[in-house]
């Protein structure tokens, strides 16, 4: 009997044997006003091919568009993911998509400085 699969689960080839990425997120606001978190990954049916990408990133507190600046990094990421050669490392796609995510928020800055965010990014092949 073939083993059904819940949703949300990810299936990977390694070179041994067949395995699971389970993936989810919650996010609270705790004492703050509004939600600035963002947090991304690249879709399961292509992990097999490309691996898989998981990004998180926090709007900087007490700056203006944090929350803007978080989501912008977040979905640089993943398009940077999506966008790269099979051939790219995981180092090289994690930088070209910080470099073009720092690149976003500055475009989008009326001032210099006035927005920015910290990022958690994590590929897996």
């Amino acid at each position: 009997m073939k083993e059904q699969k819940p949703e949300g689960e990810v299936k990977g080839l390694s070179t041994e044997n067949v395995w699971v990425i389970r993936m989810s997120a919650k996010m609270d606001v705790g004492q703050r006003e509004e939600q600035e978190d963002s947090i991304d990954a690249s879709i399961p049916e292509i992990q097999e091919e490309v691996g898989v990408l998981c990004a998180l990133s926090d709007g900087i507190g007490g700056l203006p568009d944090g929350k803007k600046a978080s989501q912008l990094v977040v979905e640089r990421m993943v398009k940077t993911f999506y966008q790269s050669s099979i051939g790219d490392t995981p180092e090289q796609i994690l930088l070209r998509g910080c470099y073009l995510a720092q690149e976003d928020v500055r475009a989008v800055q009326e001032t210099p400085g006035c927005c920015g965010a910290t990022l958690v990014a994590a590929i897996d092949r």
